[in-house]
């Protein structure tokens, strides 16, 4: 079965993400990865020693598209303020409306790992 994946690609004086998945579940994690993956070598901070975290989101916005850019935002956010990157997600509750999601990952430290891109904001 296929579990979505993620690709960027160049737009007008930003980057884009591109996400697929056969559902919403899986949109959310290959959409959070995605955004990850833009800002540090994921595979980097799962290998090296870094302090874990982890953190429980329950989220709930009109409709799914809004969901997605709302949870993209509030994990942007994590990593701006606290410097904390997730890859492991587990969720519990989902609809088109509403997320409720535990996730893991470890904390970004610039000594030892490399910034790739600079992500500001979330937008459509």
């Amino acid at each position: 079965m296929n579990s979505g994946g993620f690709e960027t690609f160049e737009h007008t004086a930003d980057l884009g993400l591109r996400v697929w998945g056969p559902d919403l579940e899986s949109l959310l994690t290959q959409g959070a990865l995605g955004l990850f993956s833009v800002i540090t070598d994921l595979e980097k901070m799962k290998a090296g020693p870094l302090r874990p975290v982890s953190r429980f989101f329950a989220l709930e916005a009109p409709g799914p598209e809004e969901l997605f850019l709302k949870w993209l935002r509030e994990i942007l956010f994590e990593f701006s303020a606290y410097g904390h990157v997730f890859w492991e997600f587990e969720i519990g509750e989902i609809s088109g409306t509403r997320m409720r999601v535990s996730a893991a990952g470890g904390v970004f430290d610039p000594k030892r790992h490399d910034q790739k891109c600079e992500v500001k904001a979330v937008t459509y």
